[in-house]
């Protein structure tokens, strides 16, 4: 009989210590993130740059003359490197809770749509992605984790959460992944509501290595609105591919932010006016608009059905008296 306690206190604990090891090593395996995300989560990397509103035209044109394939300095050096251009126009709408929680923490969840100005044909053309970015995604202060999900209009509102706000922009197949990834943050999907919404007219400077992807130079001229305020800033980003830089190991990512290291030292000594800033869009709109908080949308649903019953009295009085005159009239 003892010897059976002790052999079941043993499986026990056995089966304890294999379920610890199994969660410790599956957390280990995303990395330095700080959450727990689906293995969907892509890990950007971008230098910020703020610009003088005033540089904006002087900039592209030295990036259009000096970054050129044939005069881009990283071609001189390796024949391998290319460049093309284009132009999009981006828009960003946002959403938060009251709590501020995704501006507060320097991350970000936004309804993006996309027109590519330079080539409609383009495949990237009118699409629609709902994306969450997430802040300081391991030691490096240039990584950024980020989420997509697609995003499906739906004219019946059949389904659970159709009728959201947030979440009924989200596809139905996607929706729910997107609630457990959220919770898992601390964010809860029910009270996010629309606040900010940034327009980009964005300048594209496509950097490829052998044909593939490698980077992106992008000059945004960038309107932010809130309700009645509007701002506007100038912000140009050096991103590395998101694909290749997530698949990348270390060695890989530090040869690809040399390079971003290199452009902007180039851009900095011809342009020394610009500054690093690693702060999010986001979070440069709200500090420039005026405004120090995001209040929910009241549901107007109960004041649009006593406007509707109000019309409907008035439609009905109006016959009463239009007969009464009426009837007057013959006698």
């Amino acid at each position: 009989m003892k010897f059976f306690i002790n052999k079941s206190l043993y499986l026990s604990l056995l089966i304890i210590f294999v379920f610890l090891f199994v969660v410790v090593v599956d957390c280990l395996s995303q990395g330095n993130q700080g959450y727990y995300f689906s293995k969907s989560m892509r890990i950007e990397n971008e230098i910020k740059i703020t610009i003088p509103i005033e540089d904006f035209n002087e900039i592209y044109s030295y990036l259009q003359e000096n970054y050129s394939t044939e005069n881009f300095f990283l071609h001189k050096m390796d024949s391998n490197f290319s460049v093309t251009f284009a132009e999009d126009l981006i828009i960003d709408q946002y959403y938060d809770n009251e709590k501020m929680q995704l501006l507060n923490g320097r991350d970000g969840i936004r309804h993006r749509k996309r027109a590519v100005l330079s080539n409609p044909e383009d495949e990237k053309h009118g699409r629609e992605l709902m994306q969450i970015k997430i802040d300081s995604v391991g030691d490096n202060p240039l990584s950024r984790g980020e989420i997509k999900y697609k995003v499906k209009h739906y004219r019946k509102k059949e389904a659970e959460f159709d009728s959201h706000v947030f979440l009924g922009v989200i596809d139905r197949e996607d929706r729910y992944r997107a609630i457990l990834e959220l919770k898992r943050f601390g964010i809860e999907p029910l009270d996010l509501f629309p606040t900010i919404k940034i327009e980009q007219n964005r300048k594209r400077v496509y950097v490829s290595y052998e044909q593939d992807p490698l980077m992106t130079i992008t000059l945004d001229s960038v309107t932010a609105n809130y309700k009645r305020e509007t701002s506007t800033f100038i912000e140009l980003e050096l991103e590395i591919n998101e694909n290749l830089y997530t698949q990348s190991d270390s060695i890989k990512r530090q040869e690809l932010e040399n390079y971003s290291t290199m452009i902007f030292d180039d851009l900095k000594t011809n342009f020394p006016k610009i500054k690093q800033d690693q702060t999010p869009k986001y979070n440069k709109a709200f500090a420039q608009l005026n405004i120090n908080e995001f209040k929910k949308p009241k549901n107007n649903v109960g004041i649009i059905i006593l406007g509707l019953l109000g019309g409907v009295v008035l439609v009905i009085i109006s016959i009463v008296n239009y007969k009464k005159i009426k009837n007057k009239k013959q006698v």
